[in-house]
């Protein structure tokens, strides 16, 4: 339901569906939901020119996901999502004329992007 607020620019209630879902998965554990979860919260806080807590919430979100990663039930879709996690972190950044630390973030992702897509297809890898 956050995101069909968010579509209606309707962050505040965004954020508090988000936040249901975001203790819902903590209390399941479900660590890749939770970090999923984070990314939205963190995009909507950005959107919404709260670059503080955007950059919190990615932070949170990039955590969990390394957590995730080193787990035996990590999978293409994680590392994607960390992928994007530290994209988004570094376009935050950006935002906030850190160039330093966008550059740093932006350089990770592509990193893993190009991996995430030479596991898929090896073509994908060389473009």
């Amino acid at each position: 339901m956050g995101n069909a607020y968010r579509l209606k620019s309707d962050l505040t209630t965004a954020l508090e569906n988000y936040l249901i879902a975001s203790k819902i998965a903590v209390d399941q554990g479900l660590i890749f939901e939770q970090a999923s979860i984070k990314i939205a919260i963190a995009d909507a806080y950005s959107i919404m020119g709260d670059s503080k807590n955007a950059v919190s919430y990615y932070r949170r979100s990039i955590d969990l996901l390394k957590q995730r990663l080193l787990s035996a039930t990590a999978d293409e879709d994680d590392s994607i999502n960390f992928a994007s996690a530290q994209l988004n972190l570094g376009d935050e950044y950006f935002n906030q004329q850190k160039l330093d630390s966008a550059l740093y973030y932006f350089n990770e992702s592509g990193k893993l992007f190009k991996t995430a897509k030479s596991s898929v297809n090896p073509v994908l890898s060389m473009a």
